[in-house]
């Protein structure tokens, strides 16, 4: 199980929503890695790190749009807004240091933002329950996507694994992370932009 950040060493200082964002976005990639973790232990193949860190990151970008729909109703819209465009634009930041590491120098900020966008359009258009987390059809489209970045080998098994198992994990460590997490205080963010539009900022 991923070490996450769920508590805050000052209880009493206020955050800002950059604050919560910026501590759920590492939680976010050490959950994303451990689905990848787990998925070499259980013997589905990778062979190159840039493989690896696609894979990553699609587990990554479902895990923002978990975040969006767990704030639903319960957080007024701009901050909402605020939280998730900040949570995404430190993801793609994450990613795009870890693609400058694996693929070499580039910029890549741009095609991963028009990658997200087009995850998180996809995926709206699923049911959630906030208990029961993503619906069937959503966890299969996270597994026909990680099934596309996998070898031949293991392309039949993998979207019942992540159906099963990796989706449901991830998101129950993600939704107890951001729920400890915003517990507490959130100070106001006006530099932030109040839509969810995630070019901006």
């Amino acid at each position: 199980m991923a070490r996450l950040r769920t508590r805050w060493t000052d209880k009493e200082r206020a955050r800002s929503i950059r604050d919560v964002a910026s501590a759920m976005s590492v939680n976010l990639w050490k959950i994303a890695s451990e689905a990848l973790l787990n998925l070499e232990n259980e013997n589905f193949e990778t062979t190159t790190n840039a493989q690896r860190l696609e894979v990553i990151t699609e587990f990554a970008i479902f895990l923002v749009h978990m975040a969006d729909r767990l704030l639903y109703g319960e957080y007024d819209e701009a901050d909402r807004g605020r939280f998730v465009t900040a949570l995404a634009l430190d993801v793609i930041r994450i990613i795009e240091d870890n693609q400058r590491d694996v693929v070499g120098p580039g910029d890549y900020r741009d095609a991963l933002i028009e990658h997200m966008n087009r995850r998180l359009e996809e995926y709206a258009e699923y049911p959630f329950d906030e208990k029961e987390g993503p619906g069937f059809g959503m966890r299969r489209r996270l597994g026909e996507h990680v099934r596309d970045l996998m070898g031949e080998r293991d392309r039949k098994w993998i979207p019942d694994y992540v159906i099963d198992r990796e989706a449901p994990q991830a998101y129950a460590q993600l939704r107890r992370a951001l729920k400890n997490l915003l517990a507490g205080r959130i100070a106001d963010a006006p530099e932030l932009p109040e839509s969810g539009v995630w070019g901006e900022g």
